[in-house]
């Protein structure tokens, strides 16, 4: 699917693979999330034991996609930052939070008191997501 993804992508447009640095990291990210993650999940899942169930699974994701976006990363920047390996574990359990609360703000937002509930319950996972990477940055 991620292939035929990426050839309907091409058919609409065929300069963004070559030109597109948010295609090449998003295809390169999740082309590793799909083919090592379950390599890493067997091999070194259980060396792991130490550490939340939660915090292994969110840096053997981590690991994947940063060793995928390695050469478009350096070929972007000219540089590679182990920092995110790091970091991401810290934020990665709240972009599921914010998500979801964000799709519950646009199909509730409307309702008198809920969207400026919800609105404000959002804003402080968002708000620790960005000043982490902020500071890590």
């Amino acid at each position: 699917l991620l292939a035929v993804a990426a050839c309907a992508i091409t058919l609409y447009n065929p300069l963004i693979p070559a030109h597109d640095g948010s295609f090449q990291f998003s295809f390169a990210a999740f082309s590793a999330l799909l083919f090592l993650t379950p390599l890493f999940t067997a091999h070194l899942l259980p060396r792991l034991n130490w550490a939340p169930e939660l915090l292994r699974n969110h840096f053997l994701e981590t690991l994947a996609a940063t060793i995928g976006t390695l050469p478009v990363s350096y070929w972007k920047s000219g540089s590679i930052s182990p920092l995110g390996l790091l970091v991401n574990p810290l934020v990665l359990w709240l972009v599921p939070v914010v998500t979801l609360g964000g799709a519950l703000l646009m199909i509730l937002g409307n309702l008198p008191l809920v969207g400026v509930v919800l609105g404000f319950l959002l804003v402080l996972p968002a708000r620790f997501i960005l000043r982490t990477i902020t500071i890590f940055s």
